[in-house]
């Protein structure tokens, strides 16, 4: 019996000290608010890297958010692809419908947001352009891209 209350006591003694607030009770770190969809939606449009975009779009993190998508063209679309001469706009497609769905479902859409998506759309479209081989594969590249772009920028809806 008495080893017992020896260990007891080695054990609260130790726990006790071992806690940084000397009280027995952890610190802990100031729990952050949760990130609103309108922060999200930006966070993930405007500063996140097209990897973790589309892996946040594989998981459909935050849940809240609309990660539908139609590509590079409208359904009925055939002559607008995804792939134009092999170069794969797709994710900058998809990332582009994640902002046009997100601002109209946060009723937040105007000519300056439909513009500030569109940029965005075009500077997607411009990293992967920047991965083609060689100069004249970079040229033509950026020359689909420009199409896609001034198509949104004439052709699409207010998101």
């Amino acid at each position: 019996m008495h080893l017992t209350n020896i260990l007891t006591t080695l054990l609260v003694v130790s726990l006790g000290a071992a806690r940084p607030n000397g009280v027995g009770i952890p610190e802990t770190a100031a729990i952050e608010p949760r990130e609103t969809d309108t922060e999200a939606t930006d966070r993930l449009l405007f500063d996140t890297p097209m990897s973790t975009f589309l892996d946040a779009k594989r998981l459909l993190n935050p849940s809240t958010l609309d990660w539908t998508d139609n590509g590079c063209g409208a359904k009925a679309d055939d002559v607008i692809t995804d792939h134009p001469d092999g170069f794969d706009f797709l994710p900058a497609c998809q990332r582009h419908d994640f902002g046009y769905r997100n601002y109209k479902k946060q009723g937040r859409c105007d000519d300056s947001d439909k513009a500030k998506i569109d940029q965005n759309f075009r500077d997607d479209m411009d990293r992967i352009c920047g991965a083609a081989p060689g100069f004249i594969k970079k040229l033509q590249c950026m020359g689909y891209a420009e199409v896609y772009y001034l198509g949104v920028r004439v052709g699409g809806d207010l998101c």
